[in-house]
């Protein structure tokens, strides 16, 4: 299990490197618009640090379009392996899946957008490496367990013996990260703040404090 870095902010990228338990970044149109730099400069300039994968979208609403973004990422990506493309789960990002892996099969792939078991197992049958389930978008746009969607992929996985592993992604609360795990999650996406609210506890942080009063009295 590990967990993944859903951010384009550079300083939050440096920040993960001091704990063990991130394996890269996974980014988004979205994520990266927010930075306000061009793409691939500020692809360039992640990639120099961080130290695990680096995901990146592939856009286009055609085939033709989301081939060409594919052919851009590729050249950019220079046959380094810390490159997954995330392909969203649609009749023409299954395409572009099949492409990816036949002009390499070493290629990772990371299905996203997923919302449905369905589009869950096709992102398999397609040799996805990874899928990425939208926690809080699944309860927000489809009003739908999200746990349920997860155990039952993750059921299949294991039955099915792949080695597709389930990031799940769009999380709005620790506690929903906490559940996506619960339900079978390999790894989570999250953002910084989640992660503060992951480790921070009021209850340990006044323990801690305790501690220190109390050592500070045993060494006179």
């Amino acid at each position: 299990m590990f967990l993944y870095l859903d951010s384009a902010n550079l300083n939050d990228v440096k920040e993960i490197r001091k704990y063990p338990s991130f394996k890269g970044v996974t980014t988004n149109p979205t994520i990266l618009a927010r930075e306000a730099n061009e793409r691939f400069l500020h692809l360039k300039e992640m990639l120099a640090l961080i130290e695990g994968d680096l995901f990146i979208q592939l856009v286009g609403t055609t085939f033709q379009e989301m081939k060409t973004d594919f052919e851009l990422v590729e050249q950019f990506a220079n046959n380094n392996k810390k490159i997954i493309y995330k392909v969203p789960i649609t009749d023409v990002g299954l395409q572009i899946i099949k492409i990816i892996k036949e002009k390499d099969k070493n290629n990772k792939i990371l299905g996203t957008t997923i919302y449905t078991v369905q589009q869950a197992l096709l992102a398999c049958f397609a040799g996805c490496d990874y899928i990425a389930p939208y926690y809080n978008r699944i309860i927000k746009n489809k009003q739908d367990d999200p746990n349920q969607m997860i155990a039952k992929v993750r059921k299949f996985i294991d039955q099915q013996n792949l080695s597709c592993r389930i990031i799940a992604a769009s999380f709005k609360s620790a506690t929903q990260v906490e559940e996506a795990y619960l339900a079978g999650a390999h790894s989570c996406t999250i953002s910084m703040e989640i992660y503060k609210e992951l480790v921070y506890d009021e209850t340990v942080e006044k323990d801690i404090q305790q501690f220190e009063i109390d050592h500070q009295k045993s060494i006179g």
